[in-house]
């Protein structure tokens, strides 16, 4: 992986990481309650867990890519691309999906779904981050009985990266986030049964439904409610940190003029560029 300013994560560092060394006593906050986080595979079509637990399959062979925020995965909802756990993933509350993603189709992207959680089946039990073609951001927690939805207005545009964040307390407590700061929340009473987690579409059944075009990266699921402050710390550095040992953090300034423009800021520096 190509890391901040032209340095290089490699896989077996990156897995050296999930096991427990490198830069997780950087940020204890956000390796707590770690269920998976997604990289793109070395065959660019597939996803491995970091953790090693929940690796994704590729169905219409999505690709990776390389962009502002370095290796992701791209999904073209035209040929209903996605990727899906291999393995059995259970989900319960408390929950947090984040993800940073940057649609490439507004317009047509009408519920499109960068990242779910779903049970298998045709059943409407899911967990989901979504788009819809008036540039709004969609949450969504749902079982057989009803659906808590909360959305953020006007934020999604083509090939604008935003950091989302889905946070269930409990079955009454829901809550959607968008760059850190700006939340809505939901408190009807829904209680998903989940068992699979999908990047690029909604992985409720396959052929799967909402397919999503554009590209996503870093994204993770924890089996707890991550904090405001967690969330809003992870948007400004710590997705970064999350991967990157610390030797690596040191010198860290960017040139005036070339800070991205998508990237969390400190006082002293931009961050950007591992974006998994």
């Amino acid at each position: 992986m190509t890391g901040y300013l032209g340095r290089h994560i490699d896989f077996a560092q990156a897995a050296m990481i999930g096991r427990g060394g490198g830069a997780r006593s950087r940020c204890p906050e956000l390796w707590r309650g770690l269920a998976a986080m997604w990289l793109p595979g070395y065959d660019g079509i597939n996803s491995h867990d970091l953790l090693g637990r929940y690796h994704l399959t590729a169905y219409n062979t999505p690709t990776r890519a390389i962009g502002a925020m370095g290796p992701c995965m791209l999904f073209d909802d035209a040929e209903s691309q996605y990727q899906v756990s291999a393995t059995t993933l259970s989900v319960t509350y408390p929950v947090t999906m984040i993800c940073w993603f940057a649609c490439d189709d507004v317009a047509g992207n009408n519920a499109g779904t960068p990242f779910s959680l779903a049970g298998s089946g045709a059943t409407n039990h899911y967990y989901r981050i979504a788009v819809t073609s008036g540039n709004d951001l969609y949450f969504y927690a749902r079982d057989a009985g009803g659906q808590a939805a909360c959305s953020i207005s006007n934020v999604i545009y083509d090939d604008v990266w935003v950091h989302t964040a889905y946070v269930g307390v409990d079955k009454t407590h829901h809550a959607g986030f968008c760059n850190g700061t700006q939340k809505t929340t939901s408190a009807t009473d829904v209680t998903p049964v989940i068992n699979r987690a999908g990047v690029g579409s909604l992985v409720r059944s396959v052929p799967t439904s909402y397919p999503f075009s554009g590209r996503v990266a870093v994204a993770r699921v924890y089996n707890r409610a991550c904090t405001d402050a967690a969330v809003a710390y992870d948007y400004e550095r710590g997705w970064w940190e999350m991967l990157t040992p610390r030797p690596a953090m040191e010198s860290m300034y960017v040139p005036s003029g070339e800070e991205p423009a998508f990237a969390g800021r400190t006082d002293r520096h931009t961050l950007c560029g591992l974006g998994v």
